[in-house]
Formats: C-alpha cells, structure tokens, sequence
C-alpha cells in the first residue's frame, strides 16, 4: 500500500476589504486556503474601527477571493444588534419597521430593513405615509450611487441623518436607523427554487396509500349486511315447540 501523504494544516488570514484598510479581521487552520471561499464570517465594528459608538453593528463578510496564501472578503451585510434596538424604544412613542428591496447604481441588489421612532404617539395613517415615505426616499437615493458609496454613508451614519430630514417634513422622527442590509446572492434563488420543486413530489407519495385503505370499508359493511339474513331461520324453531304444546 501506498503512504497518502497528507497536507499540513496552516493558519491563513482573512483580509477585509479596502472600507476597512484591508486589515486582519480573522485566522482560520486549514490545509488549503481554497477551502475557504464561499464561507462567511461575523465581525463587531468597533473591533474594525477601535471606536466604541460602533460596538453595536455587526458587519458580516464573505470570503471571495485568494491573496497569496491568504484570503480576502466583502462586505455582505450590516445589522444593528437586536438589544441595542430595543433600548431606543420608548413606550410614549411610536415604533414603525418596514423591509424592502433596492438596487445600487452598479447592479447590487439589497434588502434593506429600516427602524423609526416618532417623536410622539402617532395615528395609523401617519405611519403609514411614514413608510411610504421612507421606502420612496431609500430607493431613489440608493438607485443614485454605487455599492461603495453607500456603504461609506451608511457607516459614518450620512445616509440616515439625510434620511432623517426628508421624513421630518411627514412628521417629526427621534430616531432613523437602518437596522439590516444585505445583499441578495443569485445562488440563494436557486437553492430556494429547487427545494419548491421537490415538496409536491413528496405530498402525492403519502397521499397515495390513503387511497388503498378504501377496500377495507367494503368488506366491514358486506359482513354487517350479511347478519340480518341469520334471524328469519331461529323463528321456524318457535313455532314447532308451540305445536307440540298443542
């Protein structure tokens, strides 16, 4: 038998991308550095930025490219810790939430989940020009620039201050917070497109011994239509013994 030589494990960096001077952000052993594309990773900011006002944004990366023996990443998403959302909720206000989908001038598409805090408490109609409002402002201003240049607004907070401003004219805000964003892999829609596909496959599999259970009720009520016909001969009995009576 032949010795299988194997590889010896090594730790290979994860580089960030250009947003974040392209530092360290992550060790991973391994024997080979291919082996990590396509993985994803979780990073608090303020381990990014040394700035604790970002210790409540989690950035997540995706590891996409080789760097020598190392690898590099980008940036997928941007999420604000669920704790820190609910510490801005008061109960004299009113909370609105809403979830929509937009493109950046270079093609990325995203899904955006937004966070607003009313001054004050609020009729169900001026929320819901809110988000009205909010979705209109987002999609034309994310339409207008590129993937980069979003995220830089979004991470020195320009975007939601602007943001803030145009929805003061429906009605005064405490609080504008893009809470999610992410972007939308095309892998994802195929994955999801083939799961679809297989689930009516599997309902008419267990459908189908249903249908052979049916012949088992024949035969129950063929036995109870055959016991009527037992009575009529124990009567012929009773009347011979009133005969011999006689």
């Amino acid at each position: 038998m032949a010795d299988v030589k194997s590889k010896k494990k090594k730790f290979v960096q994860i580089i960030a991308p250009r947003q974040f001077h392209e530092q360290v952000i992550g060790e991973s052993l391994v024997a080979d550095p291919r082996l990590l594309l396509g993985r994803k990773i979780k990073v608090n900011m303020m381990s990014l930025t040394d700035n604790p006002k970002n210790q409540n944004i989690q950035i997540k990366f995706h590891i996409n490219n080789l760097k020598g023996e190392n690898v590099s990443a980008e940036i997928i998403g941007f999420t604000l810790l669920p704790a820190f959302v609910k510490r801005l909720v008061r109960k004299d206000k009113k909370r609105v939430d809403d979830c929509f989908k937009a493109q950046t001038s270079d093609n990325k598409k995203l899904t955006l989940k937004t966070f607003l805090l009313t001054l004050n408490k609020t009729s169900k109609s001026v929320l819901k020009a809110l988000r009205k409002q909010t979705q209109e402002t987002l999609k034309d201003k994310v339409s207008k620039i590129s993937y980069d240049e979003l995220l830089k607004e979004l991470f020195s907070h320009q975007l939601q201050n602007e943001t803030r401003k145009k929805l003061g004219k429906v009605y005064p805000l405490r609080q504008c917070e893009i809470r999610d964003l992410q972007v939308i892999s095309e892998k994802k829609h195929d994955d999801e497109e083939q799961v679809k596909v297989e689930k009516p496959a599997q309902k008419q599999e267990e459908k189908t011994p249903k249908k052979e259970e049916k012949p088992k009720e024949e035969t129950k009520a063929e036995k109870k239509e055959a016991k009527p016909e037992e009575k009529p001969k124990e009567k012929p009995k009773e009347e011979k013994n009133a005969k011999t009576d006689n």
